[in-house]
């Protein structure tokens, strides 16, 4: 499988596990659908790594993932601050539907995105 195609059905599993964590009021639900979604998110950062990897020429590459690992902090250290208050306000539906909307603009920006060099002499 692509690292593309792989990041697509992890956002895709990480939907469907979001879903059933708040649609769900059984506990072992709960504790199912959260397991999947954080093994998702940790196999989506992974690929994402490693096909981020592939993009770019070996003498940028370093600033290119240090660049885009440093976006990722900064958005994993925002993301309590506005998903909170909207969980507190609007509830746990709507604020997964942010969430939902977010993986699903990724999944939009993969299917358009540039194929990675796996498999390819990197120069």
């Amino acid at each position: 499988i692509g690292r593309r195609t792989a990041m697509v059905v992890c956002s895709i599993g990480m939907m469907a596990a979001g879903t059933v964590f708040v649609m769900s009021g059984s506990p072992a639900l709960l504790i199912v659908s959260s397991f999947a979604f954080t093994l998702l998110v940790s196999m989506q950062l992974s690929f994402l790594n490693l096909y981020l990897s592939e993009l770019f020429p070996t003498e940028t590459r370093g600033r290119a993932v240090a660049g885009a690992w440093a976006m990722n902090r900064v958005g994993a250290a925002l993301s309590p601050l506005l998903l909170l208050p909207l969980l507190h306000d609007k509830g746990a539906y709507t604020m997964f539907a942010v969430i939902a909307a977010t993986l699903l603009a990724a999944v939009v920006l993969l299917v358009f995105a540039p194929a990675g060099e796996a498999r390819r002499a990197v120069a």
